[in-house]
């Protein structure tokens, strides 16, 4: 009797510990998301044609793993405990460096020199961003490309890298791309140099802070031509309120901020409370101080400003890196809009909204260059060729309605790159006209193949007969037709 006494009350407890964090939900509330962390959704019993969920029970389990109570505190509690034990990260994401410093594992393959792009698609980016410059300033706007460098690529912050990680010789995807576009005409902001010094990067973020991004706003300002505030000049006060994200997602319930500066200067510039997704549309309507409570989040999609004292139009696609960034821009010109759109939105320029165009992208991002052609009409070309017949060089090649610009279509496609030359445009011939394709695409799949993209008229389509052209080692070559519906 007393045995089985003994298992009920063992049961009981078993079952109490395990009901712990459904009561928890219940009496403290759910936990809620961490950083940038995405959890499960609360899940239904029926599906919406009325069947039975044949989930559920899968489903709600990981709904309560994400959000019983205590959750982010014992969370915590394990990483601030590995740290301390073991000198190691709990997260697979961060990389826990000296001093406290912290470091977000996606930069370890640029920080190693590790899966590095192959030279067709360097030359795919530089390419790109070449016919990107072209495009913008045909539609009468001044163009430039910078790169934010990945923290632990400055030595500045190296520095506080373990030592467990030695990077190899061989160059990394931002060298080989500095390198390549030495070669090519495209107005490009170094930051490497301006940034690699002490004070200019979080320790426990990602990103660089506000001095930094004064930096990075005078460098880019300059290889545009335009005439920027002198930032470096002014005083400023730092402070410990700044959020780090890596902080945040190792450590979910932690307290400790991050050092961050606050200009004595004002920035000038109000928030445009913008309507739509699509950049100089909404009117200049509900405008917003900067760092006020009714300010847009700055990781918003589209984000708008406008400044009297400013001058000139400005569109900008950038990242993360751009919510500390987009203000000392906003403060310049007297109307911008900073979009996180990619690919890039170039058909944006038609009209000459904007005359300066400018696209920064993180170091760690750089082969998104290679993957996400620009959406913009293919320029006409006419190079001196006769193609020789190759129909089975081409892989794939597809034509569709694109959703972004109507009345175009958009073409994509694959093709095997054994003896192609790796510098070779692309060439879409429609019976009737003759485009240049981007040298980029989503079909980066395999190495020894190339990709392309290209808008093209639908009027220049309108045969239903498209043709590939490319250059061998020695010979252009047409490669297959596609007969489109």
């Amino acid at each position: 009797m007393r045995k089985k006494t003994l298992y009920i009350l063992f049961t009981a407890l078993f079952i109490g510990i395990c009901l712990v964090p459904v009561l928890g939900m219940v009496i403290f509330g759910e936990s809620e998301a961490a950083a940038n962390e995405i959890l499960a959704q609360k899940p239904s019993l029926m599906q919406p044609d009325g069947s039975l969920n044949e989930n559920f029970t899968s489903e709600a389990t990981d709904y309560i793993a994400d959000r019983f109570a205590g959750r982010q505190q014992f969370i915590t509690a394990y990483a601030k405990l590995q740290a301390v034990l073991f000198r190691e990260s709990a997260s697979p994401k961060i990389v826990l460096g000296k001093d406290g410093w912290l470091f977000f594992a996606d930069t370890m393959d640029d920080y190693l020199h590790l899966d590095t792009l192959d030279r067709r698609q360097i030359f795919g980016i530089c390419r790109t961003l070449e016919m990107m410059q072209e495009y913008a300033q045909a539609q009468g706007a001044d163009f430039v490309f910078t790169v934010a460098p990945n923290k632990n690529s400055l030595a500045a912050n190296a520095a506080y890298m373990p030592r467990t990680f030695a990077p190899y010789a061989a160059e990394k995807n931002l060298e080989m791309l500095e390198g390549a576009l030495d070669r090519y005409d495209v107005n490009y902001a170094p930051l490497r140099e301006v940034l690699d010094e002490p004070g200019l990067y979080h320790r426990l973020d990602s990103h660089w802070n506000r001095l930094g991004a004064s930096r990075a706003y005078t460098a880019i300002m300059k290889s545009l031509g335009r005439n920027a505030v002198d930032w470096s000049g002014e005083a400023y006060t730092t402070a410990k309120d700044h959020p780090g994200d890596l902080y945040e997602m190792l450590y979910p319930a932690g307290k400790e901020l991050d050092e961050n500066q606050t200009f004595r200067r004002p920035f000038r510039f109000r928030y445009i409370d913008v309507t739509d997704v699509v950049p100089f549309v909404s009117p200049e309507e509900g405008l917003t101080e900067y760092g006020t409570e009714e300010a847009p989040p700055v990781d918003k999609q589209l984000l708008e400003t406008v400044c009297g004292e400013g001058s000139g139009t400005l569109l900008m696609f950038r990242d993360s890196f751009g919510n500390s960034l987009h203000p000392f821009f906003g403060d310049s010109f007297e109307r911008a809009a900073f979009s996180r759109q990619m690919p890039y939105r170039l058909d944006w320029l038609e009209g000459g909204f904007a005359d300066a165009l400018i696209v920064e992208i993180v170091e760690r991002n750089i082969e998104d260059l290679a993957e996400m052609a620009p959406v913009m009409p293919a320029p006409a070309a006419d190079p001196d060729f006769s193609p020789a017949e190759d129909s089975e060089r081409l892989i794939l090649l597809k034509a569709e309605e694109s959703a972004e610009m109507p009345g175009y279509i958009k073409v994509s496609g694959l093709y095997d790159s054994e003896g192609i030359r790796e510098d070779t445009p692309v060439y879409i011939n429609t019976q009737t006209d003759l485009f240049e394709a981007c040298p980029a695409g989503t079909d980066w799949t395999e190495s020894g193949y190339g990709c392309f993209t290209a808008y093209l008229p639908g009027e220049a389509v309108e045969s239903g007969i498209l043709s590939v052209v490319i250059h061998g080692n020695r010979d252009w070559l047409l490669c297959s037709n596609l007969q489109m519906n």
